[in-house]
């Protein structure tokens, strides 16, 4: 796998340091690369989790995504026009709901992926 690979080409440099009679090393790295390639989330159910992967939250998702950079370029071509001004509260009030939307969708991705939300594609 790609992993195993990446930990070769690692291992290479780590080898010149240590000497190449010791293995140990090269073992574990490679043995710990093939059980993370290995490594499957479990099917997942549940109303999180069907909330997550329904199509209505996906376009929601996308919808907050694609209004927030349409909203970013507007307010930073704002910001340098008046350059010598606070942003007004509006601007702090959509990138604060922006940021709280992307907060709890990880949340929500957390409760219900767990530590394979970090491993999987």
């Amino acid at each position: 796998s790609s992993l195993a690979n990446s930990c070769h080409d690692l291992i290479d440099p780590l080898e010149r340091l240590i000497g190449k009679g010791d293995h140990a090393p090269k073992r574990k790295l490679t043995q710990f690369a093939r059980w993370w390639d290995s490594l499957e989330e479990p099917e997942r159910s549940g109303c999180v989790n069907g909330m997550l992967e329904s199509a209505w939250f996906r376009f929601v998702s996308a919808t907050v995504i694609v209004g927030h950079i349409i909203f970013v370029t507007y307010s930073c071509n704002w910001a340098l026009e008046h350059f010598t001004e606070p942003p007004p509260l509006e601007h702090e009030i959509v990138d604060t709901s922006c940021l709280v939307f992307y907060a709890i969708e990880i949340l929500l991705r957390l409760i219900v992926h767990k530590l394979y939300f970090f491993i999987n594609d």
